[in-house]
């Protein structure tokens, strides 16, 4: 799940599971899995404000 939250495609994560855990079964399964998993998880968003120092003292009201 962690490589999921990373952002990483289901063909990487196909790729590690081979190489690091030997897994055996089709890119399809994990590829159906990965978009069962992600329809349940919404991705995560971050937001940057840019805003002055003198509008950023008014919405805290901190005075400069």
């Amino acid at each position: 799940m962690a490589k999921v939250e990373v952002g990483l495609s289901a063909q990487r994560i196909y790729q590690d599971l081979v190489e690091e855990n030997g897994f055996t079964d089709s890119y399809q399964s994990v590829k159906r899995f990965i978009r069962k998993l992600r329809a349940t998880q919404p991705e995560r968003v971050s937001r940057a404000w840019n805003v002055n120092r003198e509008d950023a003292a008014k919405f805290w009201a901190i005075r400069p």
